[in-house]
């Protein structure tokens, strides 16, 4: 009988893991690269969305134009000034009371107003007069001669009120007080006369 066999030792076979390209290695460097920067990004984001918003400082609202008060002074300067209406009829009403006034102040003489006695003032009576009798003789034909003839009436008035006034405003050391009780009385009648006109 024969002796039996000893079976000889083998070692067990590892397997051989198959090479690795370098293509593959460079393929996952990439991969991985892009995968990292992929999250970096979503990271970034998120956190700007979460906390950036409430770091920015509020939006200022735009403010309407409004004028300095420099260009508000210049807009009132070139802003239309209001005149009075054009004078179309003659003042005649106006102007005889003024003839009758100064009619009176004549007849009185020289106690207050003559070439002698506030000379002045009595000058201004005598522009009134002119003006008030050319206005009087006004037939209102030529409407814009109606309007020249009244503004000349009105101004002589304005100059002999305020001669008037000035004297009514003087003391008793250069008046009598009879003479600044009629220039204040005469001031009263021309502002009457005045009245609205232009």
């Amino acid at each position: 009988m024969a002796a039996p066999t000893t079976p000889s030792y083998r070692p067990p076979v590892r397997p051989v893991a198959a090479p690795v390209s370098r293509s593959s290695v460079t393929g996952s460097v990439i991969f991985i690269a892009v995968l990292s920067s992929l999250l970096t990004t979503v990271a970034t984001s998120f956190v700007i969305a979460r906390y950036v918003p409430a770091l920015q400082p509020a939006k200022v609202p735009t403010l309407n134009k409004v004028a300095t008060p420099a260009k508000a002074g210049a807009a009132l300067l070139k802003a239309p000034k209001t005149k009075a209406a054009a004078v179309t009829v003659p003042p005649v009403e106006a102007a005889n009371s003024a003839l009758s006034l100064v009619q009176t102040v004549r007849e009185q003489g020289s106690d207050f107003a003559s070439p002698n006695v506030h000379p002045n003032f009595w000058n201004d009576l005598l522009k009134v007069e002119q003006s008030a009798t050319a206005v009087a003789n006004d037939d209102g034909s030529n409407p814009a001669n109606t309007g020249k003839l009244a503004a000349k009436f009105s101004t002589s008035l304005d100059t002999a009120i305020t001669m008037a006034k000035d004297i009514a405003g003087r003391s008793t050391t250069k008046e009598t007080e009879e003479a600044l009780s009629q220039a204040a009385q005469l001031r009263d009648m021309l502002v009457g006369i005045r009245g609205d006109l232009p």
